[in-house]
């Protein structure tokens, strides 16, 4: 399954280099009175930003790979 995330109201954005290893890691959590959190990669590079919402935008299932 695929899904689409679409964050709003973006502040705090910041852009700290993106390889294979940073897409490996990813956190997203609510914080009271602030909004939601976004991480994406780890604590020395990657994408921090926060959001005031969050909707699902969209949704795929599909067989990525058989089982033998």
């Amino acid at each position: 399954m695929e899904f689409y995330l679409l964050f709003c109201g973006l502040t705090g954005f910041l852009a700290n280099g993106w390889g294979a290893s940073e897409a490996k890691s990813f956190g997203i959590s609510a914080v009271p009175e602030a909004g939601i959190a976004v991480r994406l990669g780890r604590e020395q590079g990657g994408i921090r930003f926060r959001a005031s919402s969050v909707r699902l935008a969209r949704t795929r299932v599909y067989l990525a790979a058989e089982s033998p």
